[in-house]
């Protein structure tokens, strides 16, 4: 619907597909899910810019397509690009930086490099309790 009236390039457009395909991926639909996330991901580069939040988000959604997928080192690629990004555009105590952070550790976990997991989980951790507070949900 939203193609239809506002176009594929449309940055509410954009939304839905990057919604719809994070949706795929907790639904284990990675296959559906895959080709979705690259299109958008394609067009939020060219047309909101690698450092736009919304195309740093997109880049998550991609690395969790990634894991499931198992391309762990793939994944690790398109999180560390992400997490640099949003570095640079929102700042290191950002709630969406420190998400970011949170899905480096997890993947470098999964690689079994704990010992460079463990820095980036605490930081995450100790960003998240300072800025957004002990009991808010994403520090529980």
């Amino acid at each position: 619907l939203k193609r239809a009236s506002l176009g594929s390039e449309h940055p509410s457009t954009l939304g839905v597909m990057n919604n719809l395909a994070s949706l795929l991926v907790d639904s284990g639909n990675l296959t559906s899910a895959e080709p979705l996330i690259l299109e958008t991901l394609q067009v939020k580069r060219v047309k909101l810019g690698t450092d736009h939040p919304s195309t740093l988000k997109s880049l998550n959604t991609l690395g969790s397509v990634l894991i499931g997928q198992g391309k762990l080192d793939e994944a690790e690629q398109v999180f560390r690009e992400a997490l640099d990004g949003k570095c640079a555009k929102l700042g290191f105590d950002h709630p969406s930086t420190l998400g970011a952070m949170n899905n480096l550790a997890s993947v470098l976990e999964d690689l079994g490099r704990v010992d460079e997991a463990e820095p980036l989980y605490r930081a995450a951790m100790d960003g998240m309790y300072e800025k957004l507070g002990w009991d808010h949900p994403s520090t529980l």
